[in-house]
Protein backbone atom coordinates (compact mmCIF):
# COMPACT_ATOMS: atom_id res chain seq x y z
CA UNK A 1 0.00 0.00 0.00
CA UNK A 2 1.31 4.03 -0.52
CA UNK A 3 2.41 5.34 2.53
CA UNK A 4 -0.51 7.64 2.43
CA UNK A 5 -4.06 6.96 0.53
CA UNK A 6 -3.92 10.26 -0.68
CA UNK A 7 -0.70 9.95 -2.66
CA UNK A 8 -2.13 7.88 -5.76
CA UNK A 9 -2.22 9.61 -8.65
CA UNK A 10 -5.36 11.91 -9.38
CA UNK A 11 -5.86 9.84 -12.73
CA UNK A 12 -5.78 6.68 -10.55
CA UNK A 13 -8.02 8.13 -7.67
CA UNK A 14 -10.83 9.12 -10.47
CA UNK A 15 -10.51 5.87 -12.11
CA UNK A 16 -10.84 3.91 -8.64
CA UNK A 17 -13.95 6.30 -7.92
CA UNK A 18 -15.38 5.25 -11.77
CA UNK A 19 -15.23 1.36 -11.47
CA UNK A 20 -17.99 -0.41 -12.74
CA UNK A 21 -20.24 -2.00 -10.39
CA UNK A 22 -20.63 -4.26 -13.35
CA UNK A 23 -17.62 -5.71 -12.80
CA UNK A 24 -17.46 -9.56 -11.36
CA UNK A 25 -16.01 -8.62 -7.31
CA UNK A 26 -12.76 -10.98 -8.40
CA UNK A 27 -12.13 -8.44 -11.46
CA UNK A 28 -12.96 -5.34 -8.97
CA UNK A 29 -11.00 -6.31 -6.00
CA UNK A 30 -7.79 -7.19 -8.62
CA UNK A 31 -8.69 -3.25 -10.08
CA UNK A 32 -8.96 -1.68 -6.86
CA UNK A 33 -5.76 -2.88 -6.10
CA UNK A 34 -3.61 -1.94 -9.39
CA UNK A 35 -5.24 1.41 -8.78
CA UNK A 36 -4.20 2.14 -5.36
CA UNK A 37 -0.45 0.07 -5.42
CA UNK A 38 0.84 0.13 -8.54
CA UNK A 39 2.41 3.37 -8.39
CA UNK A 40 4.62 2.51 -5.17
CA UNK A 41 5.28 -0.96 -6.28
CA UNK A 42 6.51 0.60 -9.99
CA UNK A 43 4.64 2.12 -12.79
CA UNK A 44 4.75 -1.16 -14.93
CA UNK A 45 1.30 -2.22 -14.81
CA UNK A 46 1.46 -5.48 -16.48
CA UNK A 47 4.00 -7.04 -14.41
CA UNK A 48 1.95 -5.90 -11.08
CA UNK A 49 -1.02 -6.88 -12.50
CA UNK A 50 0.04 -10.45 -12.77
CA UNK A 51 1.14 -10.09 -9.13
CA UNK A 52 -1.79 -8.87 -7.65
CA UNK A 53 -3.78 -11.60 -9.82
CA UNK A 54 -1.48 -14.45 -8.20
CA UNK A 55 -2.25 -13.08 -4.27
CA UNK A 56 -3.94 -15.37 -1.75
CA UNK A 57 -7.72 -14.77 -1.84
CA UNK A 58 -7.58 -13.36 1.89
CA UNK A 59 -5.06 -10.96 1.57
CA UNK A 60 -6.34 -9.31 -1.31
CA UNK A 61 -9.63 -9.46 0.54
CA UNK A 62 -7.96 -7.75 3.00
CA UNK A 63 -5.84 -5.12 0.81
CA UNK A 64 -9.47 -4.60 -0.61
CA UNK A 65 -11.19 -3.92 2.40
CA UNK A 66 -8.58 -1.45 3.48
CA UNK A 67 -8.63 0.00 0.72
CA UNK A 68 -12.70 0.63 0.44
CA UNK A 69 -12.33 1.87 4.12
CA UNK A 70 -9.08 4.84 3.17
CA UNK A 71 -11.78 5.39 0.19
CA UNK A 72 -14.90 6.22 1.83
CA UNK A 73 -13.16 8.16 5.04
CA UNK A 74 -11.31 10.13 2.18
CA UNK A 75 -13.82 10.76 0.39
CA UNK A 76 -16.44 11.94 3.87
CA UNK A 77 -13.34 13.79 5.10
CA UNK A 78 -12.96 16.09 1.40
CA UNK A 79 -16.71 15.78 1.22
CA UNK A 80 -17.22 17.80 4.92
CA UNK A 81 -14.51 20.58 4.10
CA UNK A 82 -15.85 21.50 1.32
CA UNK A 83 -19.44 21.05 2.43
CA UNK A 84 -18.36 24.16 4.98
CA UNK A 85 -16.65 26.63 2.27
CA UNK A 86 -20.33 26.00 0.21
CA UNK A 87 -21.84 29.17 -0.98
CA UNK A 88 -25.43 28.33 -1.60
CA UNK A 89 -26.76 30.44 -4.62
CA UNK A 90 -30.61 29.74 -5.07
CA UNK A 91 -30.60 31.52 -8.60
CA UNK A 92 -27.58 29.47 -9.58
CA UNK A 93 -29.12 26.05 -8.65
CA UNK A 94 -32.47 27.30 -10.58
CA UNK A 95 -30.51 28.11 -13.29
CA UNK A 96 -29.15 24.39 -13.36
CA UNK A 97 -25.28 25.35 -12.45
CA UNK A 98 -25.44 22.11 -10.17
CA UNK A 99 -25.16 20.27 -13.69
CA UNK A 100 -22.01 21.54 -14.32
CA UNK A 101 -20.99 18.74 -12.06
CA UNK A 102 -20.55 16.83 -14.70
CA UNK A 103 -17.65 18.81 -16.05
CA UNK A 104 -15.70 18.75 -12.68
CA UNK A 105 -13.03 16.47 -13.90
CA UNK A 106 -11.87 18.20 -17.19
CA UNK A 107 -12.33 21.52 -15.05
CA UNK A 108 -9.70 20.20 -11.91
CA UNK A 109 -7.23 19.05 -14.96
CA UNK A 110 -7.55 22.05 -16.36
CA UNK A 111 -7.19 24.42 -13.08
CA UNK A 112 -4.07 22.09 -12.27
CA UNK A 113 -2.41 22.89 -15.51
CA UNK A 114 -2.66 26.41 -15.07
CA UNK A 115 -2.22 26.96 -11.04
CA UNK A 116 1.12 24.75 -11.46
CA UNK A 117 2.23 25.37 -15.19
CA UNK A 118 2.00 21.58 -15.74
CA UNK A 119 1.02 19.93 -19.01
CA UNK A 120 -2.02 17.69 -19.29
CA UNK A 121 -0.37 14.39 -18.81
CA UNK A 122 1.34 16.07 -15.93
CA UNK A 123 -1.84 17.17 -13.94
CA UNK A 124 -3.39 13.33 -14.03
CA UNK A 125 0.07 12.16 -12.45
CA UNK A 126 -0.10 14.66 -9.32
CA UNK A 127 -1.19 13.38 -6.19
CA UNK A 128 -4.70 13.32 -5.66
CA UNK A 129 -3.94 14.92 -2.16
CA UNK A 130 -2.46 18.32 -3.51
CA UNK A 131 -5.41 18.43 -6.68
CA UNK A 132 -7.92 18.07 -3.45
CA UNK A 133 -5.63 20.67 -1.34
CA UNK A 134 -5.63 23.30 -4.59
CA UNK A 135 -9.63 23.08 -4.62
CA UNK A 136 -10.00 23.49 -1.66
CA UNK A 137 -8.29 26.54 -1.24
CA UNK A 138 -9.65 28.05 -4.53
CA UNK A 139 -13.42 27.26 -2.83
CA UNK A 140 -12.31 28.84 0.57
CA UNK A 141 -11.15 32.01 -1.16
CA UNK A 142 -14.48 31.94 -3.17
CA UNK A 143 -16.51 31.26 0.38
CA UNK A 144 -14.49 33.90 1.85
CA UNK A 145 -14.95 36.50 -0.74
CA UNK A 146 -18.54 35.40 -0.05
CA UNK A 147 -18.85 36.65 3.13
CA UNK A 148 -16.98 39.89 2.52
CA UNK A 149 -19.35 40.64 -0.44
CA UNK A 150 -22.44 40.43 2.23
CA UNK A 151 -20.49 42.38 5.05
CA UNK A 152 -20.03 44.90 2.78
CA UNK A 153 -23.83 44.14 1.01
CA UNK A 154 -24.82 45.08 5.01
CA UNK A 155 -22.52 47.61 5.90
CA UNK A 156 -23.81 50.13 2.59
CA UNK A 157 -27.87 49.19 3.40
CA UNK A 158 -27.10 50.25 7.04
CA UNK A 159 -25.35 53.61 5.92
CA UNK A 160 -27.56 54.09 3.44
CA UNK A 161 -30.87 54.20 6.56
Amino acid sequence: LPSSFENISFKNMVSLKMLSSDLPINETIIETIILVCVEENGNDEKSFRNVVENLSFNYAMGLFNKITKDLNKSSRDWEKKFMYVEVIDRDWDEAGGGDLKIFDTIKTIKTTCQDFNVTYEESWKMPYSVIQTNNYEKAYSNFVQDKLRQIKERKMKQSRK
